[in-house]
């Protein structure tokens, strides 16, 4: 099995000691709030003696307080393996909550990688060296694109128009102008109010970050699945025309159809780019060669109609029917439409119906790898039928069942 390790290696997480201290600065204000109302000046003046030993505290911090004590940074032994990630002989990550990596150079020329989990508060960063270091760290976790779906935060409402957009920010920050106006107009009857505009500021906005409804991107080898308008749904790499980004936004373009994607979150530029990568890969796939073996695989290939009809040629193009006299279709050439992300959703399905009645323990867990980086809800529908032992039948039943009707585009 392959492993990582280091010695003296350097993570990062979410901390929440900046709230902490965000708290902290706020304190004096707080109490001073409820001085005024008590009518106690004495609590005053605690409140202002509390805000000076904040403030001496605060430019001593650096000298006295841990390094990354704000940022999260951390230092100690790490290992990385199939199990997740340990950080000082403790599992800090584990595999199966591992949703995309996206990596980030550094200015000094080293790498973050960032391994985004299924929760945000689990997020973790490690830095490596180089980028052979990385390579070793991605393949001894098994999130190599190929391998896995990635899977991004983005805002809500992704086909939200333009317009709407603006105007969202707009009240966004007529609110923090009119906080801000309030605590001023306020502190000119009382200075000591002055001190409550920082910490409001800064509660006003993690309460926007918390408040504001996002869903889940996710990209596979074939295809993105969100959920927009309420309901879900599925394009296929091959028919997105055009990606772009700028900054934490990127505009997937498919037909006359746009998706507006909104990225949020730590590192949100880097994973914009990630995913804009993963599109760009998927796209250059896609616009291969047609396949001769994939095309006849798809139902109606031969003339024939109808699911039972559809598995009746699979079964006799691959030399399991009686009678059948003509070349079968070598294992190897369905075992590569399965793996090829580019193709037509319903040839990677015929292929995988074929090979359904053959499959071994080898060949399910072979089949459980490729659902990993397949997006697409039918082929994933059917690829876990594949993969639970289901046979020719199961596998076709699986996928017709998850074809839904929003899905855009064949291919993936």
């Amino acid at each position: 099995m392959v492993a990582f390790g280091s010695s003296d290696a350097v993570i990062r997480r979410r901390s929440r000691r900046g709230l902490a201290a965000l708290a902290a600065v706020g304190l004096p204000g707080a109490l001073w709030l409820v001085a005024a109302l008590a009518e106690q000046p004495d609590w005053q003046s605690l409140a202002a003696l509390v805000a000076c030993a904040e403030a001496i505290a605060f430019f001593l911090l650096p000298a006295i307080a841990p390094q990354g004590i704000l940022t999260g940074e951390r230092r100690g032994a790490l290992r990385a393996d199939r199990a997740g990630v340990w950080f000082r002989k403790k599992l800090a990550l584990p595999r199966e909550r591992i949703a995309s990596v996206w990596v980030e150079e550094r200015e000094d020329r080293r790498r973050w990688v960032h391994l985004s989990a299924e929760r945000a508060r689990d997020d973790l960063s490690i830095v490596v060296d180089d980028e052979p270091r990385m390579d070793r760290l991605l393949e001894a976790l098994d999130v190599r694109p190929e391998r896995h779906a990635a899977s991004f935060v983005v805002e809500s409402g992704p086909l939200r128009a333009p317009r709407l957009q603006r105007l969202t920010r707009g009240l966004v920050l007529a609110g923090a102008v009119l906080l801000a106006g309030l605590i001023v107009a306020l502190a000119y009857r009382t200075a000591l109010i002055g001190f409550a505009l920082v910490p409001a500021l800064g509660l006003y906005s993690m309460l926007l970050r918390r408040a504001r409804p996002t869903t889940r991107l996710v990209v596979g080898a074939d295809a993105i699945v969100v959920r927009a308008g309420g309901a879900l749904r599925q394009v296929a790499l091959a028919s997105v025309t055009k990606v772009t980004q700028a900054g934490t936004q990127v505009v997937v373009e498919h037909g006359a159809e746009l998706f507006d994607l909104c990225f949020v979150g730590a590192g949100a530029a880097a994973k914009a780019r990630a995913c804009v990568e993963r599109i760009e890969a998927g796209r250059a796939r896609a616009h291969a060669a047609p396949d001769p073996v994939a095309a006849l695989l798809l139902p109606g290939a031969s003339g024939a109609s109808g699911a039972s009809e559809w598995l009746g040629e699979l079964r006799r193009l691959t030399n399991a029917g009686a009678g059948y006299r003509g070349a079968a279709v070598p294992d190897e050439e369905l075992w590569r439409v399965v793996e090829s992300p580019a193709l037509d959703a319903r040839a990677r399905a015929g292929a995988l119906a074929a090979l359904g009645p053959r499959l071994d323990e080898h060949g399910r867990v072979r089949i459980a790898q490729i659902a990993g980086a397949t997006a697409s809800r039918d082929v994933r529908a059917a690829l876990d039928a594949a993969a639970a032992g289901d046979d020719d039948a199961g596998i076709l039943d699986a996928f017709t069942r998850a074809r839904a009707p929003e899905t855009d585009g064949e291919g993936g």
